[in-house]
């Protein structure tokens, strides 16, 4: 029972305060896309405080899973008490806590859509685009600005061209995800973050298409999560514990990986055509991903049974 107590602690203080921090690097990063150079305004607005826990919320709960592994690794805690727990609170994050904050992003979502901010850029900075270097003189408050544009492309004329600019649009449009370049430039994420973030967006667009087509959808896009709670299975194939973190850590980034492939539709788009056709009929979504995620699950699932009984006999734990 204590050991019980003990992960649900530690999983809903990671919870807690990894949704917390998440929300607070989102709501910085999404401030720094509206900044504009010589405009006053704050680093901190609590209107992208909720979006940002809805979110970071998913992940977080993930990445909570996989800390309680890493815990148990750390206290050689392989009981069976631990793993029940393990196993509830993998299948109510899967089954309650995503699909209730992707419910709740929707709505928010749905409330929020006519909610369109544009900025306007100032005027008196020299700012650097991709075909060249423009000063804004004069912007009037409908975002129509009058300056000059150095071309130092040759993109319209010979390159180091001086153009006039009049009554250009240097409102920001929705599609921009900086409204200043010159922000852009110095806040841009590197790839090391960027990547994963991007790979992340990617399966929260597609997990919220599922859970929005319905009950089935959803759990075929779960099964996921069924590969993910099922790496607690290579917990103690080793003796080594910096081996074992590195077994459950590498197979759960593969799982990961495997899945934004085939959503993405950059490598797996071949095969999914294939399978489609091979499963047609077939009772749920995606059968593919469904059944390459069941093989990742069975693998390492059955190498955590075989290993449990040796791993509790040598802890002197009585099978019963």
């Amino acid at each position: 029972m204590k050991k019980s107590i003990h992960i649900l602690i530690v999983f809903f203080s990671v919870v807690i305060t990894g949704s917390l921090l998440g929300s607070m690097l989102f709501m910085l990063y999404g401030n720094l896309t509206s900044l504009v150079a010589n405009q006053k305004d704050t680093l901190f607005s609590f209107e992208l405080f909720v979006p940002g826990i809805m979110v970071s919320f998913p992940l977080v709960c993930i990445l909570a899973l996989l800390f309680v592994i890493l815990l148990n690794i750390r206290h050689s805690d392989f009981s069976k008490t631990s793993l029940i727990t393990y196993l509830v609170l993998g299948l109510l994050t899967w089954f309650v806590f995503i699909p209730f904050d992707l419910s709740r992003s929707v709505d928010y979502i749905t409330q929020e859509h006519n909610r369109v901010n544009r900025e306007i850029l100032t005027d008196g900075i020299f700012r650097t685009t991709d075909e060249g270097i423009e000063y804004l003189s004069r912007v009037t408050p409908d975002g129509l600005a009058d300056g000059i544009f150095i071309d130092t492309t040759g993109s319209y004329k010979n390159p180091g061209t001086v153009l006039e600019i009049k009554q250009k649009d240097v409102s920001s449009k929705a599609t921009d995800v900086f409204a200043d370049t010159l922000i852009r430039d110095g806040a841009e994420l590197s790839q090391f973050v960027s990547v994963p973030l991007n790979i992340y967006a990617e399966l929260m667009i597609n997990g919220t298409n599922c859970y929005l087509k319905g009950v089935i959808s959803w759990i075929s896009f779960a099964f996921m999560g069924l590969a993910l709670i099922s790496c607690a299975g290579l917990s103690n194939v080793s003796s080594w514990k910096l081996l074992n973190i590195f077994f459950v850590v590498f197979m759960a980034c593969i799982t990961g990986l495997l899945n934004y492939e085939y959503y993405s539709g950059d490598f797996f788009n071949s095969f999914a055509v294939e399978w489609a056709r091979f499963f047609h009929g077939w009772p749920v979504d995606n059968p593919f991903m469904v059944i390459l995620n069941l093989v990742i699950a069975g693998v390492c699932t059955m190498t955590g049974v075989i290993r449990f009984p040796k791993k509790a006999k040598s802890d002197g734990e009585v099978l019963i």
